[in-house]
């Protein structure tokens, strides 16, 4: 069950890459720094100030608050603070941006490398030697947003955006597994899952609630308060579809290769 409007990881790195290839002169340009100036300064500065690490004017110019921007940014994805843009920090910079953007999607991860987050719906062995474990689009998407999102030290602007993605992510899965389970059962008994669904878009709407949430010290307390719901009622409702007793046979659960 994968959201097809969305590019897969692998996809969007290779289509970066050959942009880069086919843009960057046969000579490899030199690392931005203080005191570089152009039209790939600028979009630097465009990313860090749409991400809210930089909070200054976009001028194609590799100032002191540019630099600080820079080291911002390292500090928070853990690599050297030297406020210049080496291949590291630009590859990691476009991975944040593009991922808190919504340009790309997870694709692809190694079920080992998320260990015990997930529920067991999210796991099954294969038919040919029993051992072998895939890992549902549900959670496979999402991964690569909680990377980022569980990162301390995030600017507003980058949490808000990393919220808003994994929000609609989760909506898009969650309506997708309702539609399935109604599917799933008998006509009259689908009102089930369609009372269910409605529940749901009532109490994610309500953003008076959410906002009741929100204080002077934390003006993102709504939208955290929303993100951690809306997971647990996505992990809830896979378990309780896709899981060992679950609602859904699982010869029924698409893309289980």
């Amino acid at each position: 069950m994968k959201d097809s409007r969305t590019i897969p990881r692998w996809a969007a790195w290779c289509l970066v890459l050959a942009l880069v290839v086919c843009l960057l002169p046969a000579a490899a340009p030199a690392e931005l720094r203080r005191g570089s100036k152009g039209e790939e300064v600028r979009e630097l500065q465009t990313m860090l100030s749409e991400m809210g690490f930089l909070e200054d004017r976009v001028d194609g110019d590799y100032g002191r608050k540019t630099e600080a921007a820079v080291k911002r940014f390292q500090a928070f994805a853990g690599l050297k603070q030297t406020g210049r843009l080496d291949s590291k920090t630009e590859l990691t910079l476009m991975d944040c941006y593009f991922i808190a953007t919504g340009v790309m999607s997870g694709d692809g991860a190694d079920p080992e490398e998320l260990g015990e987050d997930l529920p067991d719906s999210c796991r099954w062995t294969t038919e040919i030697d029993g051992e072998g474990a895939a890992l549902c689009a549900r959670h496979l998407d999402v991964k690569y947003l909680w990377d980022w999102y569980f990162r301390p030290d995030k600017p507003e602007k980058l949490e808000r955006l990393l919220s808003g993605q994994l929000i609609a992510q989760w909506t898009w899965y969650i309506d997708a597994m309702y539609d399935h389970w109604e599917e799933n059962l008998p006509e009259d008994r689908q009102h089930i899952a369609l009372d269910e669904k409605e529940a749901f878009y009532k109490a994610l709407d309500d953003d008076a609630a959410w906002a009741e949430s929100d204080t002077k010290q934390n003006p993102l307390g709504g939208l955290q308060a929303k993100v951690v719901w809306i997971e647990a009622r996505g992990i809830d409702l896979c378990q309780a579809l896709y899981g060992p007793e679950g609602a859904i046979p699982p010869e029924e659960e698409d893309g289980e290769e």
